[in-house]
């Protein structure tokens, strides 16, 4: 009896734990996204040190 409640109990740890990990997946897929959208098209260096001349 005590065996069949540890098998509960660690299917149920089992089964957050792989929720958690699908989450931190989706959620570093997602800010990988977002850093990538930030990058994307042209980007202009501009200089200050023209008025200095």
């Amino acid at each position: 009896m005590k065996y069949d409640r540890d098998e509960h109990r660690s299917r149920d740890y089992r089964e957050v734990l792989l929720k958690m990990q699908e989450s931190a997946e989706q959620a570093l897929h997602v800010n990988a996204q977002l850093a990538s959208a930030d990058h994307d098209g042209i980007r202009y260096d501009y200089d200050d040190s023209s008025d200095l001349m």
